[in-house]
């Protein structure tokens, strides 16, 4: 049977967070989002400073 777009969603989520908890040892923090905060960062994604 095939999976569904929000299993493989939630299979890719826990996936990537055993991941963050293996390199880093801590618990993961869920953090309030609202709507706009992608919109206001490029997308949500941010640049290495350059110095």
């Amino acid at each position: 049977m095939p999976i569904t777009d929000e299993e493989l969603a939630l299979t890719a989520a826990q996936a990537g967070a055993a991941v963050v908890r293996a390199m880093w040892g801590t618990s993961l923090t869920r953090v309030a989002k609202s709507p706009d905060d992608f919109r206001r960062h490029g997308g949500g994604l941010r640049r290495p400073l350059r110095r």
